[in-house]
């Protein structure tokens, strides 16, 4: 039976990243064959990502309880909340003060409009204390996939000069170019060969496991893989190639190969999983064979 948590909030703090890598593993556990809301890699992406170099101010908060770390919360103006909860804890007395708090986020920040935040369609407890707060289903946000590695991995043909490899220090200046010429399709990437440099010191990074492309002396796809052996699992984030380069089945290429790597480490399963709107990266992981495991729905209160 759950209990009703005696609770201590402030805002995050970057020493608090161990203890949210380990609130991560624990759903990723609780919520096979689901990854959960994220996997330790896409927590690690989220510090030391492009987006790391945002000032986030008071815009990412931790909740404890007697027994640690219970949730973590992020707020995005205008009124988007995206937070993990560690599994076992009593659902509506964790989401009400996250939502609380975006309230008072939006408040202090002289914004209003609605709150959405994304539910897994799997996640019964999550969608029923939304419910009970106002909120209502909408849009579908995004589709999660996996691959058991006890499968075969699909072969990939190279054409000639071109190599599949991991990504050196040498290639830094190139690696961060390479990201911003395949995700400028969304916006302008903040990505730099300093916090791409940054990146490669985090935890749970493995270079082994930043598989690029190259092809005529040029860097046109890529992914980075994050293994966590506690769980024997892993997630792709981020996969991207040059748009004009898009199309030519790189992005294949460079997942073969970390999925081989992953398999060679003793890896049972990898993760990846994208968003609703972008249609290229659902085409590819459907086609490359990977088995749709959950779906993200867009939860709106007005």
């Amino acid at each position: 039976m759950t209990r009703a948590p005696a609770l201590q909030a402030r805002p995050y703090e970057p020493t608090d990243l161990e203890a949210l890598i380990a609130l991560a593993r624990a759903g990723v556990e609780a919520s096979a064959p689901s990854k959960g809301y994220a996997h330790p890699g896409d927590v690690v992406w989220q510090q030391y990502g492009p987006r790391a170099t945002e000032p986030l101010a008071d815009d990412a908060r931790v909740w404890f309880d007697d027994a640690g770390l219970a949730a973590h919360a992020t707020f995005e103006q205008p009124g988007h909340i995206e937070f993990l909860l560690r599994p076992g804890t009593d659902t509506p007395a964790l989401v009400a003060p996250i939502v609380e708090w975006a309230e008072q986020r939006q408040r202090s920040n002289e914004t209003s409009g609605p709150l959405t935040t994304p539910a897994l369609a799997s996640d019964a407890g999550r969608i029923e204390a939304l419910h009970a707060l106002g909120f209502e289903a909408g849009a579908p946000a995004g589709t999660q996939f996996l691959w058991h590695l006890d499968r075969p991995i699909p072969a990939v043909l190279l054409p000639t000069r071109a190599e599949v490899r991991h990504a050196i220090d040498d290639d830094i200046e190139a690696r961060a170019l390479l990201h911003r010429q395949a995700w400028k399709v969304w916006g302008e990437s903040s990505q730099t060969a300093e916090n791409y440099a940054r990146l490669r010191t985090a935890p749970l990074y493995d270079e082994r496991l930043d598989v690029v492309y190259e092809w005529k002396d040029k860097l046109l796809s890529y992914c980075v893989c994050w293994a966590d052996p506690q769980t024997g699992t892993a997630v792709f984030e981020p996969v991207g190639t040059r748009r004009d380069y898009a199309g030519n089945g790189f992005a294949r290429a460079v997942m073969a190969e970390a999925l081989y790597r992953l398999r060679a480490m003793g890896i049972h399963t990898a993760y990846v999983g994208t968003a609703a709107i972008n249609a290229r990266a659902l085409d590819l992981y459907a086609r490359f064979g990977f088995t749709e495991v959950d779906h993200l729905v867009t939860y709106t209160r007005d």
